[in-house]
């Protein structure tokens, strides 16, 4: 067994910190294809690691309906990836924050619809 040496937490999340900088700096701009805001946090990670992974050449997405809405629909055999945001709602006099997710389509999964 080599030898390793123990990390405190603080030395670790420092490392998790830098490497997710980097990614974070790699994503560039991942934006909402309408209203051209930037996705934020894990999402932009996310998106940018699919776009990578398939080949992307566009940093747009699109939810179906905003496709729909374009003129644009999904190309057969494509699948859309999950991005999260919260709510806040109120129940019962006090506020909460509800998890929600959308599915998102690249551009290049999209074509002008028939």
């Amino acid at each position: 067994m080599a030898n390793t040496t123990k990390m405190t937490v603080a030395e670790i999340f420092q490392r998790e910190a830098e490497r997710v900088a980097g990614v974070m700096h790699q994503a560039g701009k991942q934006i909402n294809g309408i209203s051209k805001r930037e996705y934020q946090g894990f999402n932009k990670i996310n998106l940018y690691l699919v776009k990578k992974e398939r080949g992307f050449n566009s940093n747009e997405w699109l939810t179906f309906e905003q496709a729909k809405n374009e003129g644009l629909q999904v190309k057969e055999g494509e699948h859309g990836k999950p991005i999260f945001n919260h709510k806040l709602i109120e129940k019962e006099g006090k506020k909460q924050k509800v998890l929600r997710y959308y599915l998102v389509w690249n551009r290049d999964q999209l074509e002008t619809a028939e």
